[in-house]
């Protein structure tokens, strides 16, 4: 299986495009270093073949533990 990977780091993104919406087949996507704010974008919802998503430094989340934000199934 191929890997679909975006890295759309370092972006200065306030919000994340409902067109990312339509990439169903991505594993990975890196967002990291972007000033999302708070809250987990919604659009990430429907990328269900995601396995890795990197939310460092965005504001997106709180997992605790230093501020990381990278999640790995």
């Amino acid at each position: 299986m191929a890997r679909r990977f975006l890295d759309l780091s370092f972006n200065a993104l306030r919000g994340l495009p409902d067109g990312l919406s339509r990439l169903t087949q991505l594993n990975a996507l890196n967002v990291s270093f972007n000033p999302l704010g708070p809250g987990f974008p919604p659009v990430l919802t429907a990328l269900t073949s995601l396995l890795e998503l990197n939310l460092d430094h965005t504001g997106a989340c709180e997992c605790g533990g230093g501020g990381g934000g990278y999640i790995h199934d």
